[in-house]
């Protein structure tokens, strides 16, 4: 099983060139038909697809991204059995509370990750 027996799987490397094309012709249809005026990518890791905003027309200051910092404090805050929402975690100023909803309805608590757990964590 994959994830907490292999960590390394956490920061799998960066979006192949395909992945890339599709999301940058994507983006450029989103951006060019209006009403998606902002891109917000969190837990970026080499920041590719957010290049790929931005040669879709996307400003800089129409983006929001964060580092893979932020993933790694949701995977410690659920193993130390912290609630998410003491990350106060914000998109345009407010609460990142649907993340938080998911997380809690797809059933992760903190004993379902727990480091002792036989199998990482489970729903």
């Amino acid at each position: 099983m994959a994830g907490f027996n292999t960590p390394g799987l956490l920061f799998v490397g960066s979006s192949s060139p395909g992945e890339l094309a599709y999301a940058g012709a994507l983006l450029k249809k989103l951006y060019a038909a209006g009403g998606h005026d902002t891109y917000v990518e969190p837990c970026v890791g080499g920041y590719n697809q957010a290049r790929s905003a931005l040669e879709a027309g996307y400003l800089p200051s129409q983006m929001e991204t964060s580092d893979v910092t932020l993933y790694s404090s949701v995977i410690g805050f659920l193993l130390a059995g912290r609630p998410l929402a003491d990350l106060d975690v914000r998109i345009e100023g407010e609460p990142l509370g649907v993340a938080i909803a998911f997380v809690n309805a797809a059933g992760f608590t903190p004993t379902s990750c727990s480091p002792t757990a036989s199998r990482g964590c489970r729903a």
